[in-house]
């Protein structure tokens, strides 16, 4: 889901500029929230530096598979 581009979609009332970026904060929150409940004793420092990695590999992926995204443009 990450990493194709997504579709214009504004037949919905709640579509806006930028929604895009909503999901993918909430995707992450949720990725946060679940890799915390996973692993509860984890320090912050190493929690962050896992899902930023993750991030950066999620927009180097997007570049390389050619399907639309990167990390210039939405």
């Amino acid at each position: 889901m990450l990493l194709r581009p997504g579709v214009e979609n504004r037949e919905y009332f709640f579509m806006f500029d930028g929604i895009d970026k909503v999901l993918h904060l909430g995707i992450f929150a949720m990725l946060g929230f679940l890799f915390i409940a996973a692993f509860p004793r984890i320090r912050f420092s190493y929690f962050f530096q896992i899902i930023l990695i993750y991030a950066f590999l999620t927009e180097i992926l997007q570049e390389e598979m050619n399907l639309g995204r990167s990390m210039g443009k939405p």
